[in-house]
């Protein structure tokens, strides 16, 4: 195979490189930051999810509350009382008690032993009121909002770093290089690397990585909750995992590829 001409741009191919990211993901500050904003996001998530949980469980008591209150209000009364109760009122005479000279008197408790339990004074699912739900949701709402905001700010700062140290790096290697590396490199093609690109790394790149995170995320939060009610659909989802995983390769080794002939095709320009 021959050498490049001295002008020609050499172009790698493939996929990005692991080393690449890390290389990215490095100079956005130390570990410990790095750390902190994954338990943020982590966290947030919770918060949401937590809030969700919080809604139906507040929907599914507030239903059963409704329900406990027209029972004690008379609705379906008549449903709920013993055929005994009628036949021990015909029963009786006039000099024997309201219910009956029966060997068994029916009381209120004979009316709970035979299931009916017409009134209730209390609800066993009933643990906290009206108000509690409320302060516990709000709590959940405005914890997931501190949090997310709180991490966008955290993941753009942790970017901007990344920007700068990658400009930084570059810019540093660009004064200490040889000579002949500017013969070999039209002015126009370092130009193109450190305007498009570097304004690529500092305004494309923050945006579409917390876009996807965010999406990966709520994706997660989402699946667990499904997994946990339903566990049989993890199957289906492993399926579909396997099938966006292929289709994701396709598309990543054409965009790829298209994004660094678009950056070659513009480095004359600036020449």
């Amino acid at each position: 195979e021959s050498e490049p001409q001295e002008t020609q741009e050499l172009v790698e191919k493939g996929a990005i490189s692991s080393s690449l990211y890390m290389a990215y993901i490095r100079q956005g500050g130390p570990v410990v930051l790095l750390l902190f904003l994954l338990f943020l996001l982590i966290i947030a998530q919770v918060a949401s999810n937590s809030a969700d949980i919080w809604l139906t469980h507040w929907t599914n008591t507030e239903e059963r509350r409704n329900l406990h209150r027209n029972s004690i209000n008379g609705n379906g009364f008549n449903s709920t009382i013993p055929s005994d109760l009628f036949t021990a009122m015909d029963n009786t005479t006039p000099n024997s008690t309201m219910l009956g000279e029966s060997s068994t008197p029916i009381t209120i408790n004979a009316l709970n032993d035979n299931g009916t339990n017409i009134v209730h004074n209390t609800m066993e699912d009933e643990v906290y009121s009206t108000s509690t739900y409320i302060y516990v949701y709000s709590a959940f709402i405005l914890a997931s909002i501190l949090l997310t905001t709180l991490r966008s700010m955290l993941f753009f700062k942790i970017c901007m770093n990344a920007s700068k140290g990658l400009h930084n790096l570059m810019f540093s290697n660009v004064l200490r290089t040889k000579m002949s590396f500017f013969d070999s490199n039209p002015s126009g093609r370092i130009l193109n690397r450190f305007s498009k690109d570097m304004g690529a790394v500092d305004e494309i790149l923050p945006r579409a990585l917390l876009d996807a995170i965010q999406i990966f995320m709520v994706m997660s939060g989402i699946l667990v909750m499904v997994f946990i009610v339903r566990p049989w659909m993890i199957i289906p989802s492993v399926i579909l995992a396997g099938l966006f995983y292929f289709t994701r390769v396709i598309f990543l080794a054409s965009a790829q590829n298209i994004k660094r002939l678009e950056g070659i095709t513009r480095a004359p320009t600036f020449s």
